[in-house]
């Protein structure tokens, strides 16, 4: 108020801005999503009520170890669960994990995405979705966790996540099944653009190679000169 009233009048000194109020504000207002990191299902849920009482927005759930307790409550409020493949009971609030999570929470209408905060696992996110698999999730479910349900869940699917004309053409190609532990990447297309081929990596690692190697014959060689030549020159024995 404090604010508006300034902006109205246009005299005297501002008021002294509160950053945190003012983040408060952006989210009432839902210029600011909430992304919220947990593991237990009733914080969640207290979280979920509240934004339902105030009328501000609940973005993601990052981890929800326990997401699948409260499926439907997501279901209905339209938060997207962002969760682990197998991990939990590495600690007392993620004790009660299970790897069929991903599943309940898919079939209860969830908009689900796979994560980590591991930078090891998140380089090698198709392997995490075909974890889903044994869960009786089909390979197309497995693989949107990964794709178009990740771009749902930040908001972004109207730009990347799947193949379709007026997208950005984010993609990869892979030598064989995404799912599989022994495919790899052949490519890498961003915005159009060919960023990574596999067969011109291995290329430029030969070149790279060579040149190495032919650094390391010319000091070998430049150091057996003789005794005018090299570092130690006119260095003899004694004190």
């Amino acid at each position: 108020k404090e604010w508006e009233r300034w902006e109205a009048e246009g005299e005297g000194l501002p008021p002294r801005r509160d950053l945190r109020m003012e983040a408060i504000l952006d989210i009432l207002n839902q210029e600011l999503l909430i992304s919220s990191h947990g593991y237990r299902a009733d914080e969640f849920l207290a979280l979920v009520r509240l934004a339902e009482e105030f009328g501000f927005r609940v973005q993601t759930l990052q981890h929800g170890v326990e997401a699948y307790k409260i499926a439907s409550e997501l279901a209905g409020s339209g938060v997207a669960a962002v969760v682990w493949s197998d991990w939990g009971s590495f600690k007392l609030e993620a004790y009660d994990a299970t790897v069929y999570n991903a599943r309940i929470l898919m079939e209860a209408g969830v908009t689900t995405s796979l994560h980590s905060d591991n930078s090891e696992i998140a380089s090698r996110m198709n392997w995490e979705a075909g974890k889903l698999l044994r869960t009786g999730l089909t390979e197309e479910q497995a693989l949107s966790t990964v794709t178009n349900q990740s771009a749902q869940a930040v908001a972004i699917d109207d730009r990347v996540g799947s193949l379709e004309p007026g997208k950005d053409a984010d993609f990869v190609i892979w030598s064989g099944n995404p799912l599989s532990q022994f495919t790899r990447a052949e490519q890498t297309w961003i915005d159009g653009r060919r960023y990574f081929s596999l067969e011109e990596d291995a290329a430029m690692r030969e070149q790279i190679d060579t040149e190495r190697t032919q650094l390391i014959q010319a000091v070998l060689a430049a150091g057996s000169g003789g005794e005018g030549e090299g570092p130690r020159a006119g260095r003899r024995g004694g004190n």
